[in-house]
């Protein structure tokens, strides 16, 4: 159920960060793991190990630790004929918040093309992050 749709400007990413996977069997494994895409998860238990792309199919979600914080994601069916999508649970007991970032990059130049008096003209990087919250009663 769609709740609320908030616009804001940032975003985490997580590169090889200290993580926790919990599969669907109820077992969870320590090692390093970072968002990959939309919805898939890289996974290693050491960081000289290669990395597996886990989905919804073997895993439930993923915590991330580190910089004295920690966030949580885990993979809900929005739609029941529908792929699970990975959220983030910013609240987690009898009713669960998850949200959903989608970042967007663009560059654009100040307008004018080519060069201005043998000046170039300057190009600018812009990030645009829609966050989607969905609210889960029990």
């Amino acid at each position: 159920m769609l709740i609320l749709t908030v616009f804001s400007y940032g975003q985490i990413i997580w590169q090889n960060s200290d993580a926790k996977l919990f599969f669907n069997d109820g077992t969870s494994i320590k090692g390093y793991g970072m968002m990959y895409k939309t919805d898939k998860i890289k996974f290693r238990i050491s960081l000289d190990d290669e990395p597996d792309i886990r989905t919804d199919l073997m895993v439930k979600g993923i915590n991330f630790y580190g910089f004295e914080m920690s966030s949580k994601y885990a993979y809900i069916k929005l739609k029941p004929n529908e792929p699970a999508t990975l959220l983030k649970v910013p609240v987690g007991e009898e009713t669960k918040l998850y949200s959903y970032e989608i970042t967007k990059s663009f560059y654009s130049n100040n307008g004018l093309s080519g060069s201005m008096g043998g000046i170039p003209t300057s190009i600018y990087h812009h990030k645009n992050t829609t966050t989607k919250l969905y609210v889960q009663k029990k």
